[in-house]
């Protein structure tokens, strides 16, 4: 349910690393895998709502752009008011 009038208190990013166990580690262009590493970002709202998605990239890369980026522009912001924030 969404509510009126909630706005975006906080966005963060959170690094995962799952370490394959070694009987599943596997061999690829690049090397040897034995992790996989992925981003957690959660999108914090003042009603206490949260919403959740996950980005595969380089961890720091990601953590740059959500929190210094992104957060700056969509604190305040209408989650509901998806297209326009697209846009935006």
């Amino acid at each position: 349910m969404i509510l009126d009038h909630m706005r975006i208190r906080d966005i963060t990013a959170t690094t995962l690393r799952f370490e394959y166990p070694s009987d599943r580690e596997f061999d690829f262009s690049g090397g040897r895998c034995n992790a996989r590493v992925s981003t957690l970002v959660r999108v914090f709202t003042d009603s206490d709502h949260v919403g959740l998605g996950s980005v595969y990239s380089h961890p720091d890369i990601v953590r740059m752009i959500v929190e210094d980026q992104l957060r700056p522009m969509l604190v305040g912001e209408d989650p509901a008011d998806i297209e326009r924030l697209w846009r935006r």
